[in-house]
């Protein structure tokens, strides 16, 4: 993932505006000009409803899509029925993290960047999300273990909602309940002794400079609840084994 120091909101969202003309604009009521003007606009405006699909919060067209089958369990109209922990974080008013669940740390292995199986501790986490407005589309969730220097383990593509195939913030629903289970896996080691689990809700931003198209990532703003200074989510600290 790439990194923003600077978090920021969806792009602003385009609205058709048209003013009803006063009835008292013409003798009579309306002329028949701008009669016809009105019907036009009034056509347009259908048309484009009915061609484009709805807007979502960022001013483009979201079309409905369909739950992946393998997801579909995770996706709830009530809100979760259990939950160790309540941690609220509003993420620019659009998704809403509700609180969370953590098992205890059990032994496990991970890979190293030369390929070599090396120790480890490992957490089952389930976060509880829920959509408030909707989202255009590339925006996706992220999860960062971060060390106390800083760095951090990147668990973005871990757990169902995050597969290839899985169901992205893009595709919420508002008034709808997500379920995103997660393996968190730190390899054990001097710096990691204790990490901190971080979330939030990011897209690929592509803006033109003097040097040609360039690709950022930006997040969501968080507006309400605990937060770092990259504009994540704080969600727990964890004590990482030494073995």
């Amino acid at each position: 993932m790439i990194q923003s120091k600077s978090s920021s909101d969806a792009l602003p969202s385009t609205t058709i505006r048209a003013e009803f003309p006063s009835a008292d604009a013409h003798p009579g009521g309306l002329s028949p000009l701008r009669a016809l003007r009105w019907c036009v606009l009034v056509g347009a405006v259908a048309a484009l409803t009915a061609c484009g699909g709805r807007r979502s919060a960022d001013g483009n067209t979201e079309r409905p899509q369909a739950v992946p089958e393998g997801v579909a369990k995770f996706v709830s109209t009530t809100p979760p029925a259990s939950m160790e922990t309540r941690r609220f974080i509003d993420f620019s008013s659009k998704v809403h993290l509700l609180g969370y669940t953590l098992s205890d740390p059990s032994p496990s292995t991970t890979v190293d960047r030369q390929g070599a199986e090396q120790p480890a501790t490992e957490w089952n986490l389930t976060l509880f999300w829920k959509s408030a407005k909707s989202l255009g589309p590339g925006w996706r969730l992220f999860t960062h273990a971060v060390n106390r220097n800083g760095s951090f383990h990147n668990q973005d593509s871990n757990g169902p909602l995050r597969a290839e195939k899985g169901l992205p913030p893009s595709s919420w629903i508002p008034g709808q309940y997500y379920t995103d289970e997660q393996r968190i896996i730190v390899q054990n080691d001097a710096s990691t002794s204790r990490v901190g689990l971080r979330v939030g809700i990011w897209k690929e931003h592509q803006f033109v400079t003097s040097e040609g198209v360039r690709t950022q990532g930006i997040r969501l703003n968080i507006v309400s609840g605990a937060s770092d200074r990259v504009g994540r989510g704080i969600v727990a600290d964890l004590v990482v084994s030494k073995d």
